[in-house]
């Protein structure tokens, strides 16, 4: 006798359609204003533009001369701690790799994309950032090349020290010291900011992003930005999977 299943198995009902996938999309941005990563051979004030904190402190890159191993790796690709999955591409630190907000400057700041990216549904817009010398608040507005907007309400940003950090326990040094400081568990550290979509922006094409900086006792500033979430992966070409099998028995 045959008997009749109808196949439930997820897996194969999947690879009839279309699957989902968790993929990062790291973003190339241009705007940035400051270089606050020391990095190479020479010192700390020859390889950045000027301190990131009103201490007098800058970042470091793993290839700085005695730099702890705490320091940013050299291919600038910095995994989140909160998030599995996600991780962001730091800008080249020979050049500028920060929009910083001066020693209580308010204001809005534009980083504009290198290639607009197209906003896939259920993906979100991430951004890495911290405060220094206390927090800061700020706000988002993200426009796509249709020129409409979405905005993002301000949001407090934590001092580079103690919150809880995407991307924790960053290597520094005093921008004019050749030694740089030990690892500290607490800090310095990243923070990332979720953004989650209105469903009518899905499809489009995201061109530019708008810091706005309300308040803040210290500096502040933004490092990279990545897309991040569920993506439809295409249907496996010339597979089929039947809707029922029999079975002999």
């Amino acid at each position: 006798m045959f008997k009749k299943y109808t196949l439930i198995i997820i897996s194969i009902l999947a690879l009839k359609s279309q699957v989902f996938s968790q993929n990062t999309t790291p973003i190339g941005l241009t705007g940035f204003n400051q270089d606050v990563i020391a990095n190479g051979s020479g010192t700390a004030t020859a390889t950045t533009t000027t301190t990131f904190d009103n201490s007098g402190n800058v970042l470091l890159a793993q290839d700085f001369p005695g730099a702890s191993s705490c320091s940013l790796p050299n291919n600038g690709i910095v995994n989140s701690s909160l998030t599995p999955g996600l991780f962001f591409q730091l800008a080249n630190y020979s050049g500028n790799n920060t929009f910083q907000f001066g020693v209580a400057a308010t204001g809005t700041g534009i980083l504009t994309l290198n290639t607009p990216q197209t906003l896939s549904a259920g993906q979100d817009l991430y951004i890495l950032w911290c405060s220094t010398n206390g927090t800061s608040v700020a706000g988002i507005t993200v426009t796509f090349t249709d020129l409409s907007t979405q905005v993002f309400a301000g949001t407090n940003i934590d001092d580079w020290y103690g919150g809880l950090a995407s991307v924790p326990n960053i290597g520094r040094i005093v921008r004019t010291s050749a030694t740089p400081d030990a690892c500290n568990p607490i800090g310095p550290n990243f923070y990332e900011l979720r953004l989650l979509f209105s469903s009518s922006n899905y499809s489009k094409q995201i061109s530019s992003i708008t810091i706005n900086r309300t308040s803040g006792v210290g500096k502040f500033g933004v490092f990279a930005a990545s897309l991040f979430g569920n993506n439809f992966l295409p249907p496996i070409a010339n597979f089929y999977a039947p809707d029922t099998v029999w079975i002999n028995s």
